[in-house]
């Protein structure tokens, strides 16, 4: 089961031929990035006009924990009531950090966040949907700057829990995590559009002109009108589904169940590798 918000939506999706998948955790970014085989920075980077030149552009996903039990849950920046007051707040507040780095903090869509350095970082740390699932590290990330890097992150932790942003939203931010890394072409030559019609929705959905991405259980807001897009990627319940529009020869299947078998993640990409293919992400 996705997620039960897709309940209202039954009637209109199960007519709509659908694959279930599964494979390694995604929020819609990550996500977005993989169908269209670019860095999670660089797709954000590219929903951005007017970057300054940096040698590198990470993610930067604010993040609230909250003690359940015997672990921290983790609640991302769509979960937060995520402003773009809260961002501008949050730059200002971590720049004299940041400033002394030759890092750069800077505002994308619906608050999300880039953080641009001037040096490409050695490091691997986990992409952010992974340590939503899991929970912080407890060790250095791979990379000949991994001690860097954590040292960094507790650095930001301690100046938000000394000195916390005011909030238009409801919960204080604890931290920040950096991932998905894009570094330019040093020479500056253009690489072209990641997708036309490229947008990030308040939700965390990313949109193109002929698809849409999103977690299943934002369903209302990411359809406005009830209108569903060409190809849609529905994610929640550890599953995918996806609905690649006409022509597909898979079955019509109720979207609040299985109903058959699951495909896994190499699927998905070899339909994405597959421009005008049917069901592909032309």
């Amino acid at each position: 089961m996705l997620h039960p918000a897709l309940a209202g939506w039954r009637r209109r999706l199960r007519w709509r031929r659908s694959r279930w998948l599964r494979g390694r955790p995604h929020d819609p970014l990550s996500l977005a990035a993989l169908l269209v085989g670019v860095a999670p920075a660089r797709l954000l980077a590219a929903a951005c006009p007017d970057l300054p030149a940096m040698a590198q552009w990470w993610v930067a996903t604010p993040w609230h924990g909250q003690t359940v039990r015997d672990r921290v849950r983790l609640l991302p920046w769509p979960r937060l009531d995520w402003r773009a007051a809260d961002g501008a707040a949050l730059i200002a507040r971590l720049a004299p950090l940041f400033d002394d780095l030759g890092m750069r903090l800077v505002a994308g869509p619906e608050g999300m966040l880039l953080l641009g350095c001037d040096r490409c970082w050695q490091v691997a740390p986990a992409p952010w949907p992974q340590i939503e699932e899991e929970g912080l590290p407890d060790r250095p990330p791979p990379g000949a700057d991994g001690g860097a890097w954590m040292r960094l992150m507790t650095e930001v932790e301690m100046a938000l829990h000394q000195d916390g942003i005011p909030r238009a939203g409801s919960v204080p931010v604890h931290g920040i995590w950096l991932w998905g890394a894009w570094s330019p072409d040093p020479a500056g030559a253009a690489e072209g559009a990641v997708a036309p019609g490229l947008t990030i929705a308040a939700t965390g959905g990313v949109r193109a002109d002929r698809w849409l991405v999103g977690r299943a259980e934002e369903v209302a807001g990411l359809l406005p009108g009830g209108r569903v897009p060409r190809r849609l990627l529905l994610a929640g319940g550890g599953r995918l589904c996806f609905f690649p529009g006409r022509g597909r020869l898979w079955p019509r299947r109720d979207p609040l169940g299985e109903g058959g078998g699951i495909g896994g993640e190499e699927e998905l990409l070899g339909m994405a590798a597959r421009p005008g293919s049917r069901g592909g992400f032309d």
